[in-house]
Order: structure tokens, then C-alpha cells, then sequence
């Protein structure tokens, strides 16, 4: 078999219809991990339920492993886009801080949460996602650390990484908290102390 050209294992796609092939994957997997959990996403299942060989799709992704790590790969992305794409609609940091928590929340008690909580209990046994844990979430203190410098402009970039990362860890709680259910009260506090950290 053909040594992967990416460093996490997988063949990246050489054309449109390689990349819609890769899509289904990740989305059929996704789905596999969303409804079954881990033990679920077995490859002969994912190849069965993409309508493609077990070769096929080992081609793209030659183990579970490099699937998986795709998969909340993707899914961290996706996170990282909507924070984004909610700086682009906002001009005030303190409404934007407080759209992007309840947002994050909102992800990771829902499907998001399923994906991306695979993330930190693989990174406790497996360099890949290690390495990966760390990548996912210095991108997350980068972005959040963006709004906390808007929201107090005073702050060095270590300050506000700082503070970034203690906002993270809040929103991870907060996410965790399943038994609160999705009451806006709840919400509204957790935004209201993230602005508090935020906010030194």
C-alpha cells in the first residue's frame, strides 16, 4: 500500500471528485460517531455505509485512526469558522465574545460535543491526537484571544492568551454540564463570567 503524504496518516484527494469522495467519508463517519459512539466507526462499516470498498476507502484514510482524526479535525474547523464568521458580523467585542460562547456552548452540548470530546480522551493514549489537542486548541486561544485584545486593548498577547484559555476552559465545562439542559439563564451566566475573565 501507498505511504500517506500527510503527517496524520491520510492520502489527501488529487481532484474535485477525490474531495467529494473524502467529504462522504468524513460525513459518514461523523454520522457512525455521532449515533454509535467510538466502538462504532469500524472502516468495513464506514466502506459499507459510503457505498464504497473497504480498499477504496483505505486509500483515503488508511486507518481508523487517521479517519478519526480527520473527522474531529473537520470538526474543529468547522468551530473555528463559525467564531469567524461571527467577528465578520460583530464590531463590538463585548457582543461578540458573548455570541461566540453561546455559540461554542450551544456546538459542544450537541453533536459537536460528541466529536470533539473523542479528541481529549484519544490524546491521553495516542501521539496523533496528542499532537492534535494541542494544534485544535491554540487555535481556539488565537481566535478568542483576538476578541479579549478588542475587548481590553491594554492587554499584552500573553495576557489575553492567557485569558483566552481560561475562557476555554469555562466553555468546556459549561458543555459538560449536560444535566442544565439548554436554558438561556445558564447560558447567560456563563457568557457573563467568560466577559469577566475576558475582561481581567
Amino acid at each position: 500500500m501507498k505511504q500517506p503524504d500527510s503527517p496524520h496518516g491520510e492520502n489527501p484527494p488529487r481532484s474535485r471528485k477525490g474531495a467529494a469522495t473524502r467529504a462522504r467519508i468524513l460525513e459518514t463517519a461523523r454520522c457512525m460517531l455521532v449515533a454509535q459512539g467510538y466502538d462504532g466507526v469500524v472502516m468495513r462499516n464506514v466502506a459499507a455505509s459510503a457505498d464504497m470498498t473497504l480498499g477504496n476507502l483505505q486509500h483515503y484514510f488508511p486507518t481508523r485512526e487517521a479517519l478519526l482524526a480527520a473527522v474531529v479535525r473537520a470538526e474543529a474547523e468547522s468551530d473555528l469558522a463559525d467564531i469567524r464568521r461571527l467577528r465578520d458580523r460583530s464590531d463590538d467585542p463585548e457582543s461578540l465574545l458573548r455570541a461566540t460562547v453561546q455559540t461554542l456552548i450551544r456546538k459542544w452540548r450537541g453533536e459537536s460535543g460528541k466529536v470533539t470530546s473523542l479528541l481529549g480522551f484519544l490524546a491521553q493514549h495516542l501521539p496523533l491526537f496528542r499532537e492534535m489537542y494541542r494544534d485544535v486548541y491554540e487555535a481556539f486561544y488565537r481566535e478568542l484571544a483576538l476578541t479579549i485584545s478588542e475587548l481590553d486593548g491594554g492587554i499584552s498577547e500573553r495576557e489575553a492568551l492567557r485569558r483566552a484559555r481560561l475562557v476555554t476552559a469555562l466553555l468546556d465545562g459549561a458543555a459538560q454540564q449536560v444535566n442544565r439542559g439548554e436554558s438561556g439563564r445558564f447560558l447567560d451566566q456563563v457568557a457573563n463570567e467568560a466577559l469577566r475573565i475576558a475582561g481581567g
